[in-house]
């Protein structure tokens, strides 16, 4: 060890002693940050591995067409028939449904709600309506 090295061992070692106090807040906002650093990356994991699964169980489809209208199922049947790489497919109604409609309504009142948490000076909870009836 040269004398360099030993005086800047010296100066790190009473520098150490005379701020206990700050040394120690220090190195526990150290061990802290430590802690959360792990936490953080631990959730990280289990959520990519949960949206992952999530995945596996929903085998959500690789390619979605929306279409209005009138279709031939016996074409679609053809189509994939003749398309090796189709594995599977799936023809679903959907409901139209005009979300403008939705409206949230005290029970009690009528009067209406901005969401289904707004504050009420009544017990009852808000319900969902459609405002067309």
């Amino acid at each position: 060890m040269s004398k360099k090295d030993s005086v800047r061992l010296r100066y790190t070692y009473n520098d150490l002693i005379r701020n206990k106090g700050v040394n120690a807040a220090l190195l526990v906002i150290l061990i802290l940050s430590a802690f959360l650093t792990a936490t953080g990356s631990m959730v990280m994991e289990r959520l990519v591995g949960s949206v992952n699964q999530l995945f596996d169980e929903a085998k959500p489809p690789h390619f979605l067409q929306m279409h209005v209208g009138d279709y031939d199922r016996g074409e679609l049947e053809r189509f994939a028939a003749d398309h090796p790489e189709i594995d599977s497919w799936l023809i679903e109604e959907m409901l139209g449904y005009d979300s403008a409609a939705i409206a949230w309504q005290r029970p009690s009142t009528g009067s209406p709600a901005t969401s289904p948490t707004a504050s009420s000076t009544t017990s009852s909870s808000p319900r969902m309506r459609n405002s067309t009836s």
